[in-house]
């Protein structure tokens, strides 16, 4: 169920408009973001809601997390060109090893990866 919302419901509109053309894979336009940003909200608002609901007081939270992130992000995509991946990355990391144990904080080296590649794809500058 987690899987849902946080990635199939999220990405699925994004490649659609891929496949018709209409945007790139990583929606580097930033006029176009704001449809994907807020089906990606209602998707983990929704999936909060659901997780609440159903008692899984693990994933609820997480996935308040995640939707925390994005309202974040979508207010400075607005003015700035930010690495979402690197934040979509960070939040949930830093909510594991804050809310379980410190010792997900391994989690993190995949976020210098992130990083790494956004940089070398020309993705994004250093600052």
């Amino acid at each position: 169920m987690a899987s849902l919302f946080l990635l199939i419901f999220p990405v699925a509109p994004i490649l659609l408009d891929v496949k018709k053309g209409k945007t790139d894979i990583f929606v580097m336009k930033r006029e176009k973001r704001m449809k994907f940003f807020l089906i990606t909200l209602l998707s983990h608002l929704v999936g909060f809601t659901l997780f609440k609901s159903f008692k899984y007081e693990l994933l609820a939270p997480y996935m308040l997390c995640y939707f925390t992130v994005t309202l974040t992000l979508l207010f400075i995509t607005l003015k700035w060109k930010i690495s979402i991946h690197s934040a979509g990355v960070a939040g949930p990391v830093t909510y594991l090893a804050l809310v379980l144990d410190y010792r997900y904080s391994v989690l993190y080296l995949p976020l210098i990866l992130t990083m790494w590649a956004r940089y070398k794809m020309k993705a994004h500058s250093i600052s």
